[in-house]
């Protein structure tokens, strides 16, 4: 126990210190407890047992600088629980004025790791119980809430470098300057994720957050695998995202994190939740098999990254810049995907929903077999100003192929000579017609594609029903526009021209509803986003107040919001089953017949709920799903 005695090092006041230029052997659980802060500096400690662990209880401190706390040899593995710090969910994190580096918090503990090495951990620093115990090794009712700053530091080799289990509250901890890596993989066995079989992930991951809302962004962070010769499978994810508000990287490309050599860059699951929102800005992902993947969720914005050397896609193992699989009201903007090997893909897109998404100014470039594919239903979808270099600069497939594919994508462009951005300036890839295989659109739908390009952006080569023609008396240049222009945070704004404009179109109206969400959780109004949705009174705006209550634990209100969805088409009624379902399964377990129907929800790839229902397994079952390409 931190500060009686013994001690390992000296105390002054309520601070103890270890600094051991020889280093130290530990064979021990160590608490910090409430009112002290333990300071371990210039030292090197070897936990010799996988129960030995760091405990920082709250309203205590632990601080780690210019040290490495790492797995002994004395058991078989070399591997230690790591650390763990206490927090209290049901209390706020404090305000703007705290500092941790000089200050404690009664509610939270705090731990600050400034150049430290964490090495050989089964989770190098969590907000839950660190031990071996599976089953109870995330308890999100006792624990959540830890207070962490992490600085030009080190995480090596553990299963799960960052774990954050379920905090209700804003989270002010900082992820930044700090690096993830496998070199020599974890030495013992990797059980505490799942596959969505059940059986154990093996692969370690970078940072974990369940069911948070991070206030600061995620920035100048590496994960990678430096071991190339490790198998694919093993090479681990950056970040893990279940339903949390989390911003990775920034509008500065400066502050981009880097991925680098991975089985899986960004793995993200959400339900249609104001509370889930995720952003992606201006990172750099390198040789990494899946970059970026979004199941479900709502307003996800994926901006200014750079996704470059993708490698060949292997048998169920597919590689891909970007999948987005039933996101609503997504924003895929000024991105670059380059690929190297002419069998991956750029984009997937799959079941974009009802709310106005945009795939506007990226650059697909390089030896890509197909930079866009359009997977099933994507309506209020706007795809403009593209770059194209592929081989198939758009591919469209539905669901069933025996009697025709049943995809639909929502047309593209209109001719209005007073409005010449409506035009579309999609620019596809030069024309090589002695390639049978190198189309600008390939249309295996049944229904066919309508497009209406400005002068000089037609695409040629087409396979498949296909509506296309230029527009010919269209007046003004060709400039691309901001779009959505999402950076614009007054939501008063477009809250009043909606209010004030009774004209206007249902395509119009349907891309200000979206931007006047986005807009009110740029400013963190969440409840003025609520009262929107119940004016706004449609499908899509019932299922997002659904969903949020139900990520609220407010099972009265979700279910309100519930009842007022009508249920007269087959993807209205799924919604409608699979949230009773989930409402009534709340805290009776995960083998109650309601889970299990949702269980099996989420293996159905004919429907367009899929991706809501592999959210909430996953995130209960903390397990992931690997995306796969027809």
């Amino acid at each position: 126990m931190v500060g009686t005695t013994p001690t390992l090092g000296t105390i002054v006041g309520d601070t103890e210190t270890w600094d051991a230029s020889g280093g130290l052997r530990l064979n021990a659980h160590v608490t910090v407890p409430t009112g002290k802060t333990l300071l371990i500096q210039n030292t090197t400690i070897d936990m010799l047992d996988l129960s030995n662990q760091i405990t920082v209880e709250k309203g205590a401190k632990l601080v780690v600088q210019n040290s490495t706390i790492k797995g002994g040899l004395c058991n078989q593995a070399g591997i230690w629980a790591g650390i763990r710090v206490i927090g209290t969910p049901t209390a706020n994190h404090p305000g703007s004025g705290f500092d941790p580096y000089t200050m404690l918090n009664a509610n939270h503990g705090i731990a600050i790791l400034n150049g430290a090495t964490i090495r050989n951990a089964k989770v190098g620093v969590a907000s839950c119980t660190t031990t071996t115990d599976t089953n109870n090794y995330f308890d999100a009712t006792t624990s959540g809430g830890l207070i962490l700053t992490t600085n030009n530091t080190l995480f090596e080799d553990n299963e799960i470098g960052v774990f954050f289990s379920k905090f209700n509250q804003l989270n002010i901890s900082r992820i930044y300057t700090t690096t993830f890596n496998t070199l020599n993989g974890f030495g013992g066995t990797i059980n505490l994720l799942k596959n969505a079989d059940g059986t154990p992930l093996g692969m370690p991951v970078g940072v974990a957050v369940l069911k948070n809302k991070m206030s600061r962004a995620f920035t100048q962070n590496t994960f990678n695998c430096t071991n190339t010769s490790t198998p694919l499978i093993q090479r681990g994810m950056g970040i893990l995202n279940y339903g949390s508000q989390l911003n990775i990287g920034s509008d500065d490309l400066t502050d981009g994190n880097q991925f680098t050599n991975l089985y899986k860059g960004i793995d993200y699951y959400g339900s249609p939740s104001l509370n889930s929102q995720v952003k992606i800005k201006g990172n750099l992902f390198t040789n990494t098999q899946a970059n970026i993947t979004l199941t479900g969720g709502l307003l996800a914005q994926i901006k200014q990254n750079n996704i470059g050397s993708l490698p060949s896609s292997l048998p169920n193992y597919p590689a891909y810049g970007i999948f987005i699989d039933g996101t609503a009201g997504f924003s895929l903007h000024q991105n670059t995907i380059n690929g190297t090997n002419p069998n991956a893909f750029g984009l997937v897109v799959k079941n974009t929903g009802s709310y106005a998404a945009e795939i506007t100014e990226n650059q697909f470039m390089g030896n890509l077999n197909v930079a866009n594919l359009y997977l099933n239903k994507n309506t209020n979808l706007t795809i403009d100003c593209n770059q194209y270099a592929a081989n198939i600069d758009w591919a469209l497939l539905g669901n069933n192929l025996i009697t025709g594919s049943d995809g639909f994508l929502e047309p593209q462009g209109e001719c209005d000579p007073l409005y010449p951005q409506k035009a579309r300036r999609n620019m596809f890839h030069t024309s090589q017609p002695s390639n049978p295989n190198n189309l600008h659109i390939m249309n295996l739908n049944t229904q066919e594609v309508y497009y209406r390009s400005y002068p000089g952006f037609k695409p040629d080569l087409l396979s498949g029903s296909a509506d296309i023609d230029v527009c010919e008396d269209v007046l003004g240049d060709s400039q691309c526009s901001a779009f959505f222009g999402l950076d614009y945070c007054n939501p008063d704004d477009i809250l009043a021209a909606l209010i004030s404009n009774s004209t206007m179109g249902d395509k119009a109206r349907l891309a200000e509803y979206t931007k006047l969400l986005y807009a009110r959780l740029c400013q963190d109004q969440t409840e003025q986003a609520k009262t929107d949705l119940n004016t706004e009174a449609r499908d899509a705006s019932y299922k997002v107040l659904t969903a949020t209550y139900t990520d609220e634990n407010d099972t009265l209100r979700a279910i309100e919001a519930l009842s007022r969805l009508p249920l007269d088409n087959p993807d209205n009624a799924d919604f409608y089953n699979l949230f009773m379902q989930l409402l009534s399964a709340t805290g009776s377990g995960k083998n109650t017949p309601n889970y299990i129907n949702i269980t099996s929800a989420a293996k159905q790839n004919d429907r367009v709920l899929q991706p809501i229902a592999q959210s909430i397994v996953a995130t209960n079952n903390l397990s992931v799903f690997d995306k796969q390409i027809p």
